[in-house]
This record gives structure tokens, sequence and C-alpha cells, in this order.
């Protein structure tokens, strides 16, 4: 489409938003006049208007409207579509006053609705994933708002289609920054205009991102410093003092890690050479080791690049539930390692936590998960979501398996937990790196318990200078070991599954696993099988050879993995 084409449509768009929001606002104000009483329902409607004109004014303010993608641009028509029949409904129905205005709206929003389906006919045409997201999504919303009445039914539906706009939002506009390389002052710009909070936050990571990355490359002589970048936390601000932090036992590091439901390492958090409880200025925190490198490594300076830059992704990505990453207060160092100290949000205080593998590998815990059918697929939506957000700042996990996913439970009765099944956290980020950025090659860690959850083709080269750089791919295909996991409700770092897959060749271990979900269509459903099989097939994404950002496969995740997920009915 030609780039007046996409300019029209996008005006186009913007002014069919306005129409809506000032429908909105009249029967918002109209209803508190009648009624006398700015109440509940009022502001809540107004505050719905407020994030549509944020919205639609980021659309007018920057190149965002524009590079809008087809399904994007359909899911935006459709929600404001919906959003006004719903607002005229109402008026037609309550609030007779509004009759002239009524009658106004729906001719001038007609008539945008015509030249809109005329310059795009994806609007009226979509594909068929995009159908069928769009399918679901009001489904969704129309349960939302069964057996609601008048002003309340009227309510819910717009903050329904206002919490699917901000997601489509959230998830575009990463997605465009990436594809069209948008510099560091346009990011700056975008993420200033970004009322929602999530939206602001992705931005300002892909920014985090990209000056790491000059940083890594050296690329001092292109470093864009000026008064309009965003503060940056100094180096000196994320070390903390190690005399301050108190840990709740002691790191192993020296004994051998075996990682089954009979290693005496395990702990609550997946280990305690990984990580340990404890406190920092008396306050509950989570400590994460990461062994520290050689001091005369080559390396050396750019790991702490990579470790500064952790934190402070992690102090943004912790401001929205979106990314489920803790918040940081810094790290320290010792002779052997460095500990990460993690803020336990205070909505955790109280609560017992557990890696999933312990909840995998425990026959009590187990049950919790394996008795509802439910719990499974919100436990296996969040973290494919999570995952995907990460991918979208262009951060790659590389160590992704059930120790490094944390769960947390409040006993609601003497000796019965209730998981929060749909807030899982990542953490081991001991070994994740900027998607560009620098990467040792170092050859991962070939124990059964870590191998299993390795994509094959990252370890077809057994040095470093054979080994392939870490990709997103290889994410999702730990990913969907996990999903496998948690649909047959085992663990594979167990020892009756080590003793006999070990010694599988890698090509042939990926074959069971690939056998294994197409066998268990009906635990969860053929949906939720064919999302275990695409992840860990990656080329059916047929999207291996791209851009050097992956968006190809980022979109492809989207759509064949968490949207798939999310047509799930449990």
């Amino acid at each position: 489409m030609a780039g007046i084409g996409e300019n029209v449509i996008s005006e186009l768009l913007v002014k069919f938003s306005f129409k809506a929001i000032a429908l909105a606002a009249t029967i918002a104000n109209n209803y508190r006049n009648r009624t006398k009483d700015q109440d509940d329902l009022y502001t809540r409607l107004m505050s719905q208007v407020s994030r549509f004109d944020r919205i639609a004014g980021l659309l007018t303010d920057t190149p965002i409207g524009r590079l809008m993608k087809a399904r994007d641009r359909h899911t935006y028509f459709k929600v404001m579509k919906k959003m006004h029949r719903a607002l005229m409904a109402y008026a037609e129905t309550n609030d007779p006053s509004l009759k002239k205005t009524i009658l106004k709206n729906k001719d001038e929003v007609d008539e945008i609705i015509a030249q809109l389906e005329r310059a795009d006919p994806s609007l009226s045409n979509p594909s068929k994933s995009q159908y069928s997201f769009w399918i679901r999504t009001r489904e969704k919303v129309g349960w939302a708002v069964f057996q609601k009445q008048k002003m309340e039914k009227l309510v819910v539906e717009v903050e329904r289609w206002g919490e699917v706009l901000n997601g489509v939002y959230d998830t575009m506009v990463p997605d465009i920054m990436i594809r069209h390389h948008f510099s560091i002052q346009q990011m700056t710009s975008v993420a200033r205009a970004s009322s929602p909070l999530d939206a602001q936050v992705t931005s300002d990571m892909l920014i985090e991102r990209c000056q790491l990355e000059r940083e890594l490359t050296s690329r001092s002589d292109q470093m864009e410093l000026d008064d309009h970048l965003p503060s940056r936390p100094d180096s000196a601000s994320l070390v903390i003092d190690r005399a301050e932090v108190k840990l709740f036992g002691t790191p192993c590091f020296t004994k051998v890690v075996v990682g089954d439901e009979k290693d005496s390492l395990r702990n609550a958090f997946g280990g305690s050479f990984r990580r340990l409880a404890g406190t920092y200025r008396r306050l509950p925190v989570i400590v994460e080791f990461k062994q520290r490198p050689n001091p005369n490594a080559e390396n050396t300076n750019q790991s702490i690049m990579l470790l500064n830059s952790l934190v402070r992704e992690l102090r943004l990505g912790s401001k929205t539930e979106k990314f489920q990453v803790f918040d940081c207060y810094g790290y320290y160092a010792t002779e052997e390692t460095y500990g990460i100290v993690y803020r336990l949000p205070d909505s955790l205080y109280g609560t017992q936590c557990q890696s999933l593998a312990n909840i995998l590998l425990d026959p009590n815990l187990n049950l919790l998960l394996r008795k509802n059918q439910r719990n499974r697929v919100l436990l296996a939506r969040a973290l494919a979501t999570t995952l995907y957000r990460l991918h979208a700042v262009q951060w790659v996990h590389k160590s992704l398996n059930p120790d490094n996913i944390l769960i947390f439970a409040r006993e609601i009765s003497e000796g019965k937990l209730q998981f929060d099944w749909g807030h899982p956290y990542l953490v081991g980020f001991d070994t994740s790196r900027s998607n560009q950025g620098y990467s040792s090659k170092a050859p991962p860690d070939l124990k059964w318990e870590t191998r299993a959850y390795i994509h094959p083709h990252y370890l077809k080269g057994q040095s470093p200078e054979t080994r392939e750089r870490y990709k997103k791919i290889y994410d999702l295909y730990s990913l969907g070991v996990i999903l496998l996991e948690i649909e047959l409700v085992e663990c594979f770092k167990h020892s009756k599954h080590r003793d006999s897959k070990s010694g599988l060749r890698t090509e042939d271990l990926t074959a069971f696993f690939v056998e294994s979900a197409k066998e268990l269509t009906g635990l969860l459903g053929p949906l939720y099988s064919d999302v275990v099989v695409t992840c860990l097939e990656g080329p059916e994404f047929n999207v291996m050879e791209e851009d050097e950002n992956e968006s190809c496969l980022l979109e492809a995740f989207r759509s064949e993995i968490c949207e798939k997920l999310d047509q799930i009915s449990v």
C-alpha cells in the first residue's frame, strides 16, 4: 500500500475515533447531569474517554498511525466500530435528548466507515488468523456484558474494548519501532507520547536495548548524547553494598548439580546454587547468583555492561505486570559470583514460592496443577505472553527452563496452598543477553537437566567457533518443552526421564517431544498440542531466514502461539 494511502487510512481512523470519543463524553456528561451525581459509572466512562483520546492522539502526533500492519488496523477499526454501536444503542434507548446528536453522528460515522472500507479492503476481508482472533475477542467482550443493563452494560463494554485496544497498542508500538528502525530520538518521542503505561515501558526498554548495543559495539561516535534522551541510571547506582544483604542459607557452587527430584541442592527457588531468599535493608528479597568471569577475561567489561543493563531492564519491566519480572535493587560482587537482588512486590509478602520444576516434581504440589485444566492453560498463556513481550523488546532469555519460573501461593487453610497460576515470574537472567548485543558463544551446560530444554541447532557446534549465535526461536523451543511438561504435568528433570532419555541424540529427543505432543491432544485439546508442536518445530514458522531483528518471527509468535492459547476454552 502506497504511503499516501496509509496516511489517508490513518487520518480516517483517527477521525472515526474522535467521533466515538465525542459521543461517549456527551453520554457521560448527560448521565451525570440527569442523576445529579458523579458516581462510579460516570467516572469509569470518562476514564475510558481519556484512554481512547490518548491513543488516538498518538496516532495523530507520531508515525505510528501510518505504519500499522493490516491486522492491527483491522482490530482497531473493529473495536471503534463495536464501541460506537454500543454508544449509539445506549443513547437511542436511554437518552432521548440526544436524538439530534445521534442522527448527525451516525451519518458522519457511516460515511467515514465507507471511506475506510474503500481505502483498505483488508478491513472487510481479514486473514484467517486475524478473523479467528477477532471472533474470540468479540465473544469475550460479549460474556463480560452478559446480563448487565443500561449504563452499567455500556461502561463495562467500553472498558473491555479499551483493554483490547490497549493490548493492540502495546504490541503494535514495539513491532513498528523495530521493523522501521526507529532512532533513539524517535523512540523517545513515542515513549513520551505514550500515556498507556505498558507501551511507555516497552518503548523505554527498547531505548535501553539500543543504548546497550551501542555500548557493546563501542560505537561511541554514534552515541546520541543530547538533552532529549531519557535519563539512564549510572553504573554506580546499580551496585549495592554486600554487607546490607542477608542470605537465608549458603549458596553452594562446588557440589555436582543433578537437578532431579532427589537433588540435595534443590530449594524453593530452583536450587541453592541458583538463588536464595534473603533481606536487603530488612526487606524481603530473592538473590540470584551469576558466575563472575575471570578478571583477566577478554569480555569482562562487556559482561558488566550486560549486567548493568539487566538491572535497568528489570527496573523498567517491573513497572507493569505484562512482563512478569521482579524489580531489581541492583547487584553486588564477591570473588566468585555476582548476586542479583530481586525486590519482592508488596502483593507477594506472606506468600510461599516454588519453582515450576518443584511443583511438577513434588507429588502433592503436582496434584494442584493436575486436577484443574484451567490452571494449566492459565499458566501456559502467562508464560507465552511474558516471553513474547521480552522478545518484543529484543530480550532473549537463553536459559528458559522450569527452575527459572517462580510461582507464588497463599495458604488458604492449614496445609492448603492456592497458587496464582496466571502470574508466574521469569528469573534466571544470568545468561540472558540482548538479541543484537555481545554473546560469548560459551558452550551451554550439557547436563541433562539443561540439555532437555536447549534447541538442537544450538547444540550442533561444540566450540565457540562453530556454535551459532543464540536466536529467539531457540527460546520458543524451550517454551515448547515447558508447555509439554505442563500438558503432561511432568518434569523432564525427573530421574526417570534422565535415565531413559539422556542418551538420545538431540534430534531424537526433539522427535520424542513432538510425538508426545501429537499423541496427547485429548488432555488440553488439539489447539494446545498444535501450539506445542509449533514451538518445537521452529521452521514451521517459515520465518527462519528474515531480518536481523526477527520481527517476522515475533509476529508468528503472537498469532501462532499467544493468540491460539488465548482461544482455548476450559
